[in-house]
């Protein structure tokens, strides 16, 4: 059973605020963020990574959801005990603007929908 020993649980808990517009008209973003990922050690250094996400937009003022579900996947190097490197690819789930149409003169009402897919990078350390 010593393929058990390569498998891992890996729960983060992340913030990021996003910041868009121009100099005149900024708006920031503020979202927090829950993985709940499943390691598995291919080899000793590097790992794959899957699992659910969770996130909440913070003092969410528009049309957009403040939930969100996606499913999320990558890997990571172990450079030592405390420092790797990951990246990963969080797919969005569920439809954030439902119930949001447009009216457009040639189709008629439009219902709009929208997914939150990112791609990250990261420099991890283990306490």
């Amino acid at each position: 059973m010593a393929y058990l020993k390569k498998f891992y649980v890996q729960p983060e808990l992340q913030f990021s605020q996003v910041f868009s517009g121009d100099s005149d008209n900024t708006q920031t973003s503020e979202t927090l963020t829950l993985p709940v990922l499943f390691k598995y050690f291919v080899a000793e250094k590097f790992n794959l990574q899957a699992g659910p996400t969770f996130d909440l937009f913070l003092g969410n003022e528009s049309e957009v959801s403040d939930f969100g579900i996606g499913l999320a996947f990558g890997g990571a190097y172990v450079i030592n005990d405390k420092i790797s490197l990951t990246t990963k690819y969080s797919l969005g789930l569920n439809n954030r603007t439902s119930g949001v149409n447009v009216a457009d003169p040639l189709l008629g009402n439009l219902e709009v929908s929208s997914k939150i897919d990112y791609f990250q990078f990261g420099l991890t350390y283990n306490f």
